[in-house]
């Protein structure tokens, strides 16, 4: 379904994206014999509005830094590390993202500008995220963690949804090669020796 993101990111309701619903088949396909590295953690798993749960964290908090990343319960190392690699450069992931607004989006969609066989896309997504209650009222991601350097960025758990949802689900990214994930996020070319 082609979506308006920015129809949406102005209108005046929350966005869910149909596409890549909050539910068990976001996580990973059982019908297709997955689920080996995620079925577990399914049963624990909550599907909240990263709005809802944590309203006073900003999409980018003090800048996007390779020391926002930090990886879950998901084996998508090759993922995090190149998405890390690309923050090193300053600017150079933030082109990734369709906005540069800091604030979360009061509508809970996002964009990400993605490469496909070196042609610009984009993937847009919701604000649901997979999350595990802390049983104190709280929760925790399940995935990508919140940033390490100042714990108010929530770019690295939405960029990740993003990335399994451009793969079909979660599942779908654990393991993988970097050089994939660096061409996805900016087009460039690459080569493994």
């Amino acid at each position: 379904m082609l979506v308006d993101y920015d129809t949406i990111s102005e209108g005046d309701w929350k966005y869910t994206d149909l596409d890549f619903f909050p539910n068990n088949d976001a996580l990973y396909w059982k019908d297709m014999g997955e689920g080996e590295e995620t079925a577990k953690q399914a049963e624990k798993t909550t599907w909240r509005r990263v709005s809802d749960v944590y309203p006073k964290k900003k999409l980018f908090g003090k800048g996007i830094s390779s020391d926002d990343i930090a990886q879950g319960g998901l084996g998508n190392c090759w993922f995090m590390s190149a998405a890390a690699a690309v923050a090193e450069i300053p600017g150079r992931l933030d082109k990734v993202f369709a906005t540069e607004e800091n604030a979360l989006n009061k509508n809970g969609i996002y964009a990400f500008n993605f490469y496909t066989l070196g042609v610009p896309h984009a993937v847009i997504i919701d604000d649901y995220l997979p999350l595990k209650d802390n049983g104190n009222g709280t929760y925790g991601t399940l995935f990508a963690k919140l940033s390490t350097d100042d714990k108010e960025a929530l770019w690295a758990p939405l960029l990740e949804k993003a990335f399994a949802k451009y793969h079909g689900n979660y599942e779908k990214i654990v393991g993988g090669q970097t050089e994939r994930a660096v061409r996805t996020l900016t087009g460039a070319p690459g080569v493994t020796t």
